[in-house]
Order: structure tokens, then C-alpha cells, then sequence
């Protein structure tokens, strides 16, 4: 799904998975994927409680700073916030 996102094949898309089997993590580790291959990409992640969402949105934000240099999408120094960052190159993620 995350292949189909970057190259606008689904521009929208809805998971509905069971518990406990680790799509917090694999959507994390997504938007760090969509990132580093589309920069430009904003894209908007929903969890079922504002917390969720916010430590995701944290979690992206942090991986990506904690791997500038090896990743194509650098963060813009003036828009880092939890509940949305931005790349320099336009991109990035708002959470809700």
C-alpha cells in the first residue's frame, strides 16, 4: 500500500487492522519510508485517540531527525511541531 501512496497510484487509503499486531510501528516506519522517496509527499495521519496521534507523528518526526544524512528528506528548522512537521522540499505530516 505504502508503493501505490508514493507514486499516486491510491492517494487515499483507510487501514482497519485487528490489535496488538504492530501497525503502530509499520505505519511509522511507512511515513519514514514515503519520506525518504517522495520529500515532497504531506500527508495526514488519524488515530482513534489524539495521543496516538500525536506520539506517531513524534515518533516520525524523531526518526527522521535522528537520520539526516541518510535519508533524502530534511526537516525545515521552523516547522517541527508534533502535530505537524514539514520537509524542506514541502512535504511532510500532520496528525489529528
Amino acid at each position: 500500500k505504502w508503493v501505490e501512496l508514493s507514486t499516486g497510484v491510491s492517494k487515499r487509503q483507510v487501514w482497519n487492522c485487528p490489535g496488538r499486531i504492530g501497525k503502530t510501528r509499520a505505519i511509522q516506519n511507512g511515513y519514514v519510508w514515503l519520506l525518504d522517496k517522495r520529500p515532497d509527499s504531506l500527508s495526514l495521519y488519524s488515530a482513534f485517540g489524539q495521543q496516538l496521534a500525536d506520539e506517531t507523528g513524534i515518533a516520525v518526526r524523531d526518526m527522521l531527525r535522528n537520520h539526516q544524512g541518510e535519508l533524502r528528506a530534511e526537516l525545515r528548522q521552523d516547522r517541527q511541531q508534533r502535530k505537524l512537521f514539514r520537509t524542506t522540499e514541502g512535504g511532510g505530516l500532520g496528525v489529528a
